[in-house]
């Protein structure tokens, strides 16, 4: 069957490009455009989420980082599909840009990638040239350097903040914790590259200074298992949470599920090493939770320190714990923060901006 644009994305998640690409594809949708989504993994719940935007998905796992099978598969249904514009989302996804061009040689390449790559050679690179060469348009979130002619700056957005009904007390109780409790959160993938055991750490500080605070860490990935040992190791069971948000009384919709957890926190952490602006921060922000985020570009586009939260590094335990218990303990400087990081949403960082980016880029 043919659609108009087709989205790559190596995984679906409630996370960073993953949350972007699901307010593209509704909007899409509602334009009028026959949109499909093609995932480099499986995930039980993807299917069903995108086909209720409206949109086809399609699944297909590699096996190996060079996979022809895949490959073949991929550009079959490409190929099907006929559409003028095929979007990569993420570097892993645009790993297959070559393939796109070899199946699609009209079909207008656009890749949303990192503003900052980690490895500047990939294996793909090393075997059939930069995949960024082959794209027509490339967007980031920001400028990270000089930008050459064809890459194009789209900032992120998020969507207005809906109503949630679940209470703090309700929340609290579902979590069996006490009604005291303060909650600290991070979201987002559970990956190395996050530091979520260096913030593990600093919250046993905190947790020293503030005895309420209980740490949520929401998400999933392949180093959950590892941060859940480490986590029994250093700390009191009950003072850390991880939690995939699917719960008997917390909405089992990925974004819903998010919002209940971020909207009843005292302060929300994002200590890792973004190469792009963190949906999670974005949605934070929004909800007017204060920061304390690692001291880098990515979050330094949002947080302005001591204004809408604070920048440290991670490493920093003392200079992190202090910000974080200012913020536990100081009402009015959560205010003062919260109304600060509405206000950076709503002038810069809004969906509504993001999406008509994009539509203009696709025409």
């Amino acid at each position: 069957m043919t659609h108009s644009i087709v989205h790559l994305i190596a995984e679906w998640s409630p996370f960073d490009a993953a949350a972007h690409l699901r307010s593209v594809v509704r909007s899409q949708v509602q334009a009028g455009e026959r949109v499909a989504v093609i995932i480099l993994s499986g995930n039980p719940v993807a299917r069903d989420e995108i086909c209720a935007l409206g949109a086809t998905c399609v699944v297909v796992r590699p096996r190996w980082q060079l996979d022809p099978f895949a490959l073949r598969e991929c550009a079959v249904q490409l190929r099907s599909m006929h559409p003028r514009v095929v979007q990569f989302w993420g570097a892993r996804a645009a790993e297959f840009t070559w393939l796109a061009r070899w199946a699609l040689p009209k079909a207008k390449l656009i890749g949303t990638l990192p503003a900052e790559r980690r490895s500047k050679h990939s294996w793909r690179e090393r075997w059939f040239g930069s995949d960024t060469a082959k794209l027509d348009r490339i967007v980031v979130d920001y400028a990270a350097e000089h930008l050459p002619n064809k890459v194009v700056v789209i900032s992120p957005g998020v969507p207005t903040p809906t109503e949630i009904d679940l209470s703090k007390d309700q929340l609290l109780a579902e979590l069996i914790l006490p009604a005291d409790s303060e909650l600290i959160t991070i979201a987002g993938p559970l990956t190395r590259s996050q530091l979520i055991d260096e913030a593990i750490w600093n919250f046993e500080l905190v947790r020293t200074l503030h005895e309420q605070a209980c740490l949520i860490i929401l998400g999933d990935g392949p180093d959950r298992a590892r941060l859940e040992r480490y986590a029994r190791l250093v700390s009191e069971p009950k003072a850390i949470r991880f939690e995939k948000g699917v719960r008997a009384n917390i909405p089992k919709n990925s974004s819903d599920s998010l919002l209940s957890f971020l909207k009843h926190s005292a302060v929300y952490w994002q200590p890792g090493r973004s190469t792009s602006i963190p949906s999670a921060l974005l949605t934070a922000q929004s909800l007017g939770i204060p920061a304390v985020a690692n001291d880098i570009s990515a979050h330094a586009q949002v947080i302005t320190h001591g204004e809408n939260g604070f920048l440290v590094p991670t490493e920093k335990r003392a200079t992190w714990t202090r910000h974080t218990v200012e913020l536990l303990e100081n009402s009015a400087l959560r205010e003062q923060c919260a109304e600060v990081a509405r206000s950076v949403i709503a002038e810069r960082l809004t969906l509504s901006t993001m999406l008509q980016a994009y539509e203009k880029l696709t025409i």
